[in-house]
C-alpha cells in the first residue's frame, strides 16, 4: 500500500457579492462609508458602516425568502 504523504487540491469558486458599504469613487478609488461611534467608556471611534439602503435590501431579500 503506497503512503500519501502529499495532497493537492484546486478548485475555481464564483461568488456573488454585494458592496455593503461604499460611499464613492474618486478616480480609480473607492471611498468606503465611516462613521463615528462612541464605545461603553466614552472614547470616539470612526468604523465601517452599512447604508440604510443596503439594510432595506438585505431585509426585502430575507422576507421573499420566508414567505
Amino acid at each position: 500500500m503506497t503512503t500519501i504523504f502529499n495532497l493537492s487540491i484546486s478548485a475555481k469558486a464564483t461568488l456573488n457579492l454585494h458592496s455593503l458599504n461604499n460611499e464613492g469613487g474618486e478616480g480609480n478609488q473607492t471611498q468606503t462609508r465611516m462613521v463615528n461611534i462612541v464605545d461603553e467608556t466614552g472614547r470616539l471611534h470612526n468604523v465601517n458602516a452599512i447604508s440604510g439602503d443596503m439594510l432595506k435590501h438585505m431585509q426585502a431579500e430575507h422576507l421573499y425568502r420566508i414567505s
